[in-house]
């Protein structure tokens, strides 16, 4: 004999109660095939379990006037979504690994890794030694981008072109500039 669960058995209306315990006894293994689809894990598939119920107790009177396949559908749909739902939440609150962590808490920002700080200031350095060779333009446009921050938008408005011709003119400007550090 099957072990109605306990939400079900608190219910206070007798009527819905004993209508209730039908629904599980009935559809119990239904729902259960529905949510070990979605979570392999015997535990979150009785927590899910637990949860459909409650929503099915909330809709009790819905139940009641469905069909025999609008009710069956409607409680298949339900442990389906209440499923995924605690999937979502479970991946949510899932850990990350340690690499992730300290990423997270070091930021790539360079003045937080000293590596990344040092490569910056070499790249700069760099630059500094063929900066004069750069026309005006590979120079504006890649201190508006790359300094300023600017978006292609902002330098185009500036430059008198479009965004998309702002872009191209970020890219010839690099090529120049690596042509110019391979010299």
């Amino acid at each position: 004999m099957l072990i109605v669960p306990t939400i079900i058995l608190t219910i206070e209306d007798e009527d819905d109660r004993s209508y209730m315990e039908w629904i599980f006894h009935t559809y119990h293994r239904l729902m259960y095939h529905y949510i070990l689809e979605t979570l392999p894990d015997s535990w979150s598939a009785d927590d899910a379990m637990q949860e459909c119920l409650v929503h099915l107790i909330d809709k009790v009177h819905l139940l009641r006037g469905l069909s025999e396949s609008k009710r069956r559908n409607y409680i298949i749909t339900t442990a389906r979504n209440t499923s995924i739902s605690i999937l979502r939440r479970e991946k949510k609150n899932s850990g990350c690994s340690y690499d992730e962590w300290v990423k997270d808490i070091v930021g790539t920002d360079p003045e937080y890794d000293p590596e990344e700080f040092i490569l910056q200031q070499e790249e700069i350095k760099q630059l500094q030694t063929i900066w004069d060779d750069l026309d005006q333009r590979s120079q504006f446009i890649l201190s508006s981008r790359y300094i300023l921050e600017q978006s292609f938008e902002e330098i185009g408005k500036e430059l008198g072109v479009t965004p998309g011709s702002a872009r191209m003119m970020l890219t010839r400007a690099k090529r120049a500039a690596l042509a110019l550090l391979r010299k």
